[in-house]
């Protein structure tokens, strides 16, 4: 479990290397409001994504029981 969790928070932390150093590239191109913006894009698509996956994981785990 150890091996794996590592393994997992190194990839975790080479995507958010590279995409850190992405998004400030695209703002030294660019002005930095293309920056704020792809920002908060990503955080309201995350947190829509967020909400959608509570709404029918809260669903899926409804169980009706009849009494017999």
């Amino acid at each position: 479990m150890g091996r794996t969790l590592s393994v997992w928070m190194g990839i975790a932390l080479l995507c958010q290397a590279l995409l850190a150093s992405g998004l400030g590239l695209l703002i030294d191109i660019s002005s930095p409001f293309i920056g704020f913006v792809s920002m908060g894009g990503l955080m309201i698509s995350l947190g829509i994504q967020v909400f959608v996956w509570r709404k029918s994981h809260k669903e899926k785990t409804k169980i009706d029981y009849e009494v017999v």
